[in-house]
């Protein structure tokens, strides 16, 4: 039987871009299992694990996100859900980043951290950057108050929300964020004083 030519090539380049494809999906999404080969703990917590390393985790920004852009961005409706990416991709990462920040990766132990964005995606911070991402603890008790991840998610839901009434600017509301998050806790309706700056 004889082969068209043109059919032919055609199905050597549908066979390559999906052996492409595939090989990048692999690199870029390793397996659930992996093994994870950072060890080495390079990077410290501040005050009892309530803030991140800044030079570890800076809080980086996403430059689509500006005072100019916020109308149609985080005060957009599902704007930062969409932006989200997908546990697949982060739970990886997040075992590496536990592993330099010096924590436990182990199954009991995983749960108890959420693989937090420094500056939320919610004000306009980088949706999948190391330099945004970093194991935060759920539950951080201090003087009596809790300030683990549960409640910087009411500050910044807070902070959201005075930057598109137009209260705060978006950079006031970043720098909040950046500097001490705890300073934002007189936004949310729970007695909690702030801690001292890092």
């Amino acid at each position: 039987m004889r082969i068209n030519p043109t059919v032919a090539g055609i199905c050597i380049i549908v066979y390559s871009i999906t052996i492409f494809a595939a090989f990048n999906m692999q690199k870029n999404n390793p397996p659930r299992n992996a093994t994870v080969t950072a060890t080495a703990i390079t990077c410290h917590a501040k005050d009892s694990d309530v803030f991140p390393d800044p030079s570890c985790t800076p809080a980086n920004t996403n430059p689509a996100v500006t005072q100019a852009t916020v109308a149609l961005t985080i005060c957009l409706k599902g704007w930062a859900t969409s932006q989200r990416p997908p546990v697949t991709q982060t739970e990886y990462e997040k075992f590496k980043s536990m592993k330099q920040y010096g924590d436990p990766t182990t199954t009991g132990q995983v749960s108890l951290y959420e693989f937090d964005h420094m500056m939320p995606i919610e004000l306009g911070g980088a949706v999948n950057s190391t330099g945004n991402l970093w194991p935060e603890l759920h539950k951080i008790s201090l003087i009596g108050f809790d300030y683990g991840s549960y409640t910087k998610d009411r500050v910044e839901n807070a902070l959201k929300r005075k930057v598109c009434s137009g209260i705060l600017t978006l950079a006031a509301a970043q720098s909040i964020v950046r500097l001490n998050w705890t300073q934002g806790l007189k936004y949310v309706p729970i007695k909690r004083p702030a801690l001292p700056n890092p």
